[in-house]
């Protein structure tokens, strides 16, 4: 993502100076958004955990992971640091862990499904007033509906120790539970060979485009009325 933006001869210094900026500010937000979330799901099903070390805020700098902020920041997918949750405190342990596991990155999509609300409704200011301002505004929105999709699909795929694989281990009888969570020690070598895979076969980007087409048929009905 970065590099797309510094390799691009169409844009003047200023220009990507301030689109970097925006895939900050959209990094930082969108990793807040899913991690807090994590936090709110878990003390509605029973575990406090999260809200006592302050994780359910939007406060960047509780829920950094350096690591997973440069991934997400430079090649549009990774993590944060991840909110410790204790199954025990659950009223329902199972339905606890699904729920929570799933809240993150069934947040990232919400706020994608607003973002591209928002993205096609300054697209439609810009196209009556061709303003400079709202075109930055709407390429903000652009990023953010981009990192927000990009961050919900790959913490869903079912390999620990992301969201998707927790989801996958609570359907699991007992013993082929703590084996395929087990192989969270392998991750390391998971993700050097996902980031490999990607460059010949980007199916993150490939389901990313197909939700946000989703998303754009969903809302361009409703951007249509206010013009």
């Amino acid at each position: 993502m970065v590099l797309d933006i510094l390799l691009n001869s169409e844009l003047s210094v200023t220009e990507k100076i301030l689109q970097i900026i925006f895939c900050v500010l959209a990094v930082l937000l969108a990793l807040s958004i899913h991690e807090s979330s994590h936090g709110l799901a878990a003390l509605a099903m029973g575990d406090d955990t999260a809200k006592n070390q302050g994780r359910i805020t939007l406060n960047p700098f509780k829920h950094m992971d350096l690591t997973g902020a440069i991934m997400l920041f430079v090649i549009g997918f990774g993590w944060a640091s991840p909110v410790q949750i204790n199954p025990n405190n659950f009223k329902h342990r199972k339905a606890g862990t699904i729920v929570t596991s799933l809240a993150g990155p069934v947040s990232n999509l919400l706020f994608a499904l607003i973002g591209t609300f928002l993205y096609l409704l300054t697209f439609g200011f810009y196209i009556q007033g061709q303003s400079g301002v709202v075109l930055n505004i709407m390429y903000f929105f652009s990023i953010f509906t981009s990192i927000n999709i990009g961050l919900a699909v790959f913490n869903l795929i079912p390999f620990p120790p992301l969201d998707g694989s927790k989801v996958v281990a609570e359907c699991l009888p007992f013993n082929a539970k703590y084996k395929y969570l087990s192989l969270e020690r392998y991750s390391f070598i998971f993700f050097i060979v996902l980031i490999l895979l990607l460059r010949y076969f980007n199916f993150i980007s490939a389901i990313s485009g197909w939700i946000f087409n989703l998303f754009f048929s969903i809302t361009e009905p409703l951007v249509s009325l206010f013009f």
